[in-house]
């Protein structure tokens, strides 16, 4: 499944419908870029998974168990003191962009009734998790991102929360400026004009779409047919769920396989043998 906004906006329907309202029963972070809540909703225990992986950056339900560390990290420790017993209003895409704007109510330690919002952010490498107050103050996030990095937004605890800046093409709600700029594109193909004139699309649905519709009498037209179609599939026959049970392993196929990881391995597999060696050299001098 393509991680694109027609197929987000899908996914956010479900997750919805299945996790609000619902209870936030446990919070873990068993990777540094990786947050799990445990939500009862409906008489069942769900496990949302919220990833920031620059290479698997995603949101869904898993059904699979991480062993989580001995410590939790402090973004951890964080959200269980402001989330724990929140119940999920609200599942929401934020913007018309890969953002996911979730929507808590919890009580403080007064026990008065506070709003809290997590926003998961699916944008490869500048992927996040960030922990909102009510005026969307930042509270702190998986990945902070301070005032010298050039070009890039302030995501710092105390910091307003900005959204990523956008490109300059239609949304997918808008079918007149969809048509319009496809009708004017000088490109070759649709699929090329529909990369460069729709947000939110990914070349695997692009390249769906181009050829649903090339064959039609009028190409256009039938382009944002096929996009009105798929933006509005949920609970429709066609519809297949996201939430699969596998989903969790295929991912961690795909990061076990990828060069980044199996190098990082290497390197763990390297600093472990080395502390092991100089333990086993400190309890001989120790001994001796």
């Amino acid at each position: 499944m393509p991680q694109d906004l027609l197929t987000l906006k899908t996914l956010q329907k479900e997750l919805n419908s299945l996790l609000a309202p619902g209870k936030i029963q446990k919070i873990n972070q068993p990777e540094k870029d990786e947050v799990r809540f445990v939500v009862y909703s409906g008489g069942t225990s769900y496990t949302l998974v919220a990833s920031a992986n620059p290479n698997a950056a995603r949101i869904h339900i898993a059904y699979d168990k991480k062993e989580n560390p001995y410590s939790a990290p402090a973004f951890c420790m964080l959200l269980r003191k402001h989330l724990l017993g929140a119940t999920i209003k609200d599942i929401s895409i934020a913007g018309d962009d890969r953002v996911f704007r979730i929507s808590l109510s919890a009580r403080t330690e007064m026990q008065d009734v506070k709003d809290f919002f997590v926003v998961v952010e699916l944008m490869g490498r500048y992927s996040n998790v960030i922990l909102l107050d009510e005026n969307d103050i930042i509270l702190d996030a998986l990945v902070r991102i301070g005032v010298s990095e050039k070009g890039r937004r302030v995501i710092m605890p105390g910091a307003k929360y900005t959204p990523q800046p956008k490109g300059d093409k239609a949304e997918l709600y808008d079918k007149e400026g969809i048509k319009s700029r496809l009708e004017k594109s000088d490109k070759a193909t649709l699929y090329d004009a529909l990369l460069s004139s729709v947000n939110g699309l990914s070349k695997q649905s692009a390249k769906e779409i181009a050829f649903l519709s090339e064959n039609a009498g009028n190409p256009v037209d039938k382009a944002i047919e096929e996009i009105t179609f798929f933006d509005d599939i949920f609970g429709k026959s066609a519809y297949k769920p996201c939430a699969l049970k596998d989903y969790s392993d295929f991912f961690v196929e795909h990061l076990e396989t990828s060069p980044i990881f199996q190098k990082s391995n290497k390197i763990q597999i390297s600093i472990f043998a080395s502390l092991t060696k100089v333990q086993k050299e400190f309890i001989y001098v120790v001994s001796s």
